[in-house]
C-alpha cells in the first residue's frame, strides 16, 4: 500500500491524507488522489449498513507551502458508480509570523 506523509486512520481506515511536494512535478498529487479515490471505493465496498456516507479528505501541500484540501465520495456502489471530487479548498499563505 502506498504510503502518505501523513495519515489519520480510525478503525484501521485511513479517513485523512495528507502529502508534501517532495520533487519537481505534482506525481505525488495525482498518487494521492488516485489513492483517496481508491479508498472511497473500498471503504464503501467493505461497509456493512446501507448507506454510503464513506469520505476521505485529502490534503496537499505543493512547493510554496499552499496546501489544497480534497473532500472525496462516492455516490453509489454500482460499477458505474465514480468517485465525486466534492471540495477543493485552497489555502494561501496569510504572511508570516
Amino acid at each position: 500500500m502506498p504510503r502518505s506523509n501523513f495519515a489519520i486512520i480510525i478503525s484501521d481506515f485511513p479517513v485523512l491524507i495528507l502529502e508534501v511536494n517532495s520533487g519537481n512535478s505534482e506525481a505525488n498529487r495525482y498518487r494521492m488522489m488516485l489513492q483517496a479515490a481508491c479508498l472511497v471505493r473500498m471503504g464503501n465496498a467493505l461497509r456493512t449498513t446501507a448507506t454510503l456516507d464513506y469520505f476521505v479528505k485529502a490534503i496537499y501541500i505543493d512547493a510554496n507551502y499552499c496546501a489544497t484540501k480534497y473532500t472525496l465520495f462516492q455516490q453509489g456502489v454500482g460499477p458505474h458508480d465514480v468517485v465525486t471530487e466534492v471540495i477543493i479548498l485552497s489555502i494561501e499563505e496569510q504572511g508570516t509570523i
